[in-house]
């Protein structure tokens, strides 16, 4: 489309219509691609017929690709427009209200492409440079020939070359084959690694192998096996290094030491590094590694990774190597099965459900099916399955977990993927690594280590846990930050104790586990069910199962992903109109409701199970995983910080460490030696005047000893009372909530609380202990 202004022969080219007309609007000529990526060869002859011409495309990713083939057609002086500030196109920017002077000022700042060429190869990866190099001599001969010696001098500079050399590269390129392949400059002569026949050595240097690892996120990670020779054949010791190291040499005396000598300046290592490349193209292999798990895509097919291999839809493929390391290598999926073999995986798998009560078995059951949906339905939550020293909680855990690879039990030993005694930072790799897979953290028991590793214990988990519900990495600096990593799977710990904090709790779903619930209780013999399944996890039965569930997912899956978030928001309906919890937790719930309900519509389809077997089995579970919220949200509301600190000075009233003052001298009380004034109170009024600073005190001090941190502010706190519907028996006016009220003598400033909404929330009565306030003794009286 082509909007040509009278007289004026500049071409700005962009991508629609409507950037077209609205440039010409302003008197600028300008032809719109219409969503061609090449410039027909008509009018691709008539624009290098222009004077100038301006690329100036969209800014996102499919534009900027395009841009830079475009500019290659065009030629070296093409010029390329930035981005239009924020605005999504350059019609948005015209439109919201850019003038032809703007318009002028921003092809001023345009690039010839040439120029941006050339600071590409002074970026450039050094398995890069090669392509990048060929590009720039197409342009340099593409140049007239005025500007020819400008641009050779700059080219001469950034690729460390001096005119001859560069020259004579420029010849080859003429003389190179038709098959578009940039010419080979370099090779090995009498044991040297020579360029353009000068030895740069005495010795030679071949990459040997370029392994491309793919974290299924950042940019991949890029590493070379190097071998070498002195000129004598003496070997020197193969060197695997970081692509990005590899341009700098100094891995040369680091790894191979002084006998390897360089006869080049400094200034010249670009062609070191060039002819060691050319000189390993033929010969050099090339291997990409995923260093996760979980779903990708690979050659177009959707993909779930583990240890083993891929799944896809059309079944197994080991060929694809993914590498974990140490106990994440136990993730193995095995070849999805067919038929009997499946159908006896995927009943052993529901048979996990009858192993112990559905309040455990329930949630575990659904989060390991949740797990490869984490993808699109992430769990903001961490599952804490707790209970005390041979309750089970590792057996059924791992049990679940073999859903995934049966080397997570042997025998009698269990081989979790890590454990809260790891540090933070190998936490985070973990969480990140196990990408749509159940990671469990295992073992966290604070009471069974000194005080000092039981408060970095807790620390950790505190900061794991945050983690997770918000599905975020540890902010680090530019300098120090190689790629991002923040959780990708579902996590699940094990553990003796429960962690205290409103904030954790509520990024928390608890699994509590009692004797008796999944191992046989003291005198009860073998549990039959129970030791079949640990024989058929061992034996993989539970992850062919799974393997089946995930070839379905691959096979159906814009169909299963809509049919999911289908079920995710009926059951969030349900779940907020019948309880009335927390914020997060009807997500928690519809989650993995939608999961659950997603797997056994999957089984249903094999022919596994019955429509109404499945709908009984989905009734059960969706009413097991209902408690579990519902008791999570009684568990974050005796973690509210309000709640807590009536605990303390209710404790603390009781055993006479803290009292409340008679408002009037009405009464008189004689306070507990060596107890904390913490308020005052009136016997025959339904309201106490709390000093907040000094209960707030008390309360950690409380707390402190119990263990626990208290760790709230006075700001915080107000904040928090404010909110409670009549627990405040009267406020100030504006934003201050204190009262100035006479007490003992003096106009102070105190929260009046209501003892009887203290006492129908929290079931607490704070007034002295034993009850002494007493009336003042009559005259004569002893």
């Amino acid at each position: 489309y082509k909007a040509e202004v009278p007289g004026v022969r500049e071409v700005i080219l962009c991508e629609g219509p409507a950037d077209a007309e609205s440039s010409r609007q302003l008197g600028f000529t300008s032809w719109a691609l219409c969503g061609l990526g090449h410039i027909p060869e008509d009018d691709l002859r008539q624009l290098k017929q222009r004077p100038v011409v301006y690329l100036a495309l969209d800014g996102d990713e499919a534009g900027l690709k395009n841009q830079a083939k475009l500019a290659q057609e065009l030629g070296p002086l093409t010029m390329l427009v930035d981005p239009f500030d924020d605005y999504k196109d350059a019609n948005a920017w015209l439109q919201a209200g850019a003038t032809s002077e703007d318009i002028t000022a921003q092809l001023k700042l345009a690039t010839p492409w040439i120029d941006k060429q050339l600071d590409r190869v002074q970026k450039a990866q050094p398995h890069e440079l090669q392509a990048a190099t060929a590009e720039i001599v197409v342009l340099l001969k593409a140049l007239p020939k005025e500007l020819a010696p400008r641009y050779m001098a700059k080219t001469q500079r950034r690729l460390g070359m001096n005119r001859r050399e560069l020259r004579q590269l420029m010849n080859e390129y003429d003389t190179a084959a038709d098959d578009g392949k940039p010419p080979i400059l370099a090779s090995i002569k009498d044991g040297r690694l020579t360029f353009l026949g000068e030895p740069l050595g005495n010795f030679s240097v071949q990459i040997a192998r370029e392994l491309i690892l793919d974290d299924g996120l950042n940019p991949p990670e890029v590493r070379y096996t190097l071998h070498g020779k002195l000129a004598t054949g003496e070997p020197l010791i193969p060197v695997e290094i970081e692509a990005e190291e590899f341009a700098g040499l100094n891995w040369i005396g680091k790894r191979w030491g002084a006998r390897p000598i360089l006869y080049i300046p400094g200034s010249k290592r670009y062609l070191f590094v060039r002819a060691v490349q050319e000189v390993s193209l033929e010969d050099m292999e090339r291997e990409r590694v995923f260093t996760h798990t979980g779903w990708t895509v690979i050659d177009g097919k959707r993909s779930f990774l583990t240890g083993s291999g891929r799944i896809t839809a059309e079944g197994f493929d080991d060929d694809v190597r993914v590498d974990l390391d140490q106990n994440l290598k136990h993730y193995e999926l095995p070849e999805p099965p067919n038929g009997k073999e499946r159908f006896d995986a995927i009943r052993a798998s529901l048979g996990f459900l009858d192993l112990g009560p559905l309040s455990v078995t329930a949630p575990l059951w659904a989060a390991i099916y949740a797990s490869v949906l984490t993808e699109v339905m992430p769990l903001y939550t961490m599952l804490w399955v707790y209970g005390s020293t041979q309750s089970g909680k590792s057996v059924i855990t791992h049990l679940a977990l073999t859903h995934f690879g049966k080397g997570f039990i042997d025998g009698r030993k269990y081989h979790a993927p890590t454990d809260w005694m790891s540090t933070l930072t190998h936490l985070e790799e973990s969480m990140f690594t196990a990408k749509d897979v159940p990671l469990v953290i295992d073992d966290f028991a604070p009471q069974f280590h000194s005080v000092l590793e039981s408060r970095k214990m807790s620390t950790v988990a505190h900061k794991a846990i945050r983690s997770v519900g918000n599905r975020s990495a540890r902010g680090r600096s530019k300098k120090y930050q190689k790629r991002t990593e923040f959780p990708r799977g579902m996590v699940i710990s094990t553990a003796e104790l429960l962690l205290p904090g409103e904030s954790d709790v509520g990024r928390m779903l608890n699994v509590a586990i009692a004797r008796g619930d999944v191992l046989p209780d003291i005198g009860e013999g073998p549990r039959e069910a129970l030791e079949r399944a640990q024989a058929q996890a061992q034996d993989g039965v539970y992850s062919l199962g799974m393997a089946a569930f995930i070839q379905w997912l691959a096979t159906n899956w814009d169909r299963a992903i809509k049919k999911l978030r289908d079920i995710y928001q009926e059951s969030l309906r349900l779940m907020i109109a019948q309880d009335d919890v927390r914020n997060r937790l009807p997500d928690y719930f519809a989650t993995l409701d939608a999961a659950q309900q997603l797997a056994l519509g999957a089984f249903c389809e094999m022919g596994v199970l019955s429509s109404d077997e499945a709908s009984q089995i989905m009734y059960n579970v969706s009413n097991a995983l209902r408690d579990v919220v519902v008791r999570q949200d009684e568990t974050i509301a005796a973690e509210s910080p309000v709640r807590k600190l009536f605990e303390a000075l209710n404790s603390m009233l009781d055993r006479r460490k803290v009292y409340l003052a008679p408002r009037t001298n009405s009464y008189v009380y004689t306070p507990p030696p060596q107890a904390d004034l913490i308020g005052w109170a009136d016997p025959e009024d339904d309201a106490i005047y709390l000093d907040d600073g000094a209960c707030l005190e008390n309360a950690r001090v409380y707390w402190a000893a119990l263990g626990e941190n208290f760790d709230t502010t006075t700001e915080a706190l107000r904040r928090q009372v404010c909110q409670i519907p009549g627990l405040l028996a009267e406020r100030s006016k504006g934003r201050h909530i204190q009262v100035s009220k006479w007490l003992a003598g003096k106009t102070r400033r105190a929260l009046a609380v209501d003892t009887k909404t203290v006492t129908r929330l929290y079931g607490i009565v704070l007034q002295n202990e034993p009850d002494i306030l007493i009336d003042e003794p009559e005259e004569g009286v002893a």
